[in-house]
């Protein structure tokens, strides 16, 4: 198919492409509106590594990389939910109820923490149904990693974990993302619609009619032919005569 055809076919079945965008979107806005809302609470915190003069910047700066990308991913596990469940926050416990694999189900629900380049930066978010909850695990965190990190390293107090962005909670629910899901829902009915067109450029009821003429033309070659046949076999009863 030709550009010049998709888009003939794409115009006269352009109440399919509205249609089919219009089914997506509404899954996308049906997919927002059963999920939980939950506020977010992100903080940034920064890991310092004290060198000694004479020390490579680049032996450093790799150093601290590898640092904040350890210490991200230990908010995940199990000893760090502990040491976070008894950091003396106010913090809901019965939230994270149930065998220790639903907790940490849980947990990895609430908590997403990761190292941003090489920087040494760590970006912790925490989402929660609770406005209040959530900041105060975010708190928790935080004052988790600055007071128990070195358990999970090998540098001892040379390493020292600093609060960059102080927990930032926000003041409306910000999961799920609607703008983003609509977005999506738009994007994938458009791509569907459009592929559709491109594999059924015609209608249902254009291909009725192409059917029907094409019945037509049968009709009109058979009958053609028995005529033809009539009139051999009059010719030849002529003959006998």
């Amino acid at each position: 198919m030709t550009i010049h055809q998709f888009l003939k076919a794409l115009n006269s079945r352009k109440r399919v492409v509205i249609l089919l965008t219009a089914i997506f979107l509404s899954a996308a806005i049906l997919i927002s509106a059963i999920q939980p809302f939950k506020y977010g609470s992100s903080l940034t915190l920064l890991t310092v590594h004290s060198f000694k003069e004479n020390t490579d910047p680049y032996v450093a700066s790799k150093s601290n990389e590898y640092l904040s990308g350890l210490l991200a991913q230990i908010v995940y596990s199990s000893s760090f939910f502990d040491s976070v469940m008894n950091s003396g926050y106010n913090i809901d416990k019965d939230y994270f109820s149930g065998s220790d694999k639903n907790k940490m189900k849980k947990w990895s629900q609430t908590v997403s923490a990761k190292s941003i380049a090489d920087s040494g930066m760590i970006s912790i978010n925490v989402y929660h149904f609770d406005r209040s909850q959530a900041e105060e695990i975010a708190r928790a965190i935080a004052y988790t990693l600055q007071t128990s990190h070195t358990s999970y390293h090998g540098f001892g107090k040379s390493v020292e974990i600093k609060i960059i962005d102080k927990p930032i909670t926000s003041t409306f629910p910000v999961k799920p993302d609607i703008l983003l899901n609509l977005a999506v829902g738009l994007a994938f009915g458009l791509i569907f619609s459009l592929c559709f067109v491109y594999l059924f450029p015609e209608n249902k009821k254009r291909i009725k009619n192409y059917r029907e003429e094409a019945e037509e033309v049968k009709e009109e070659i058979v009958e053609q032919k028995y005529n033809y046949l009539d009139y051999n076999n009059q010719g030849n009863i002529n003959n006998l005569r």
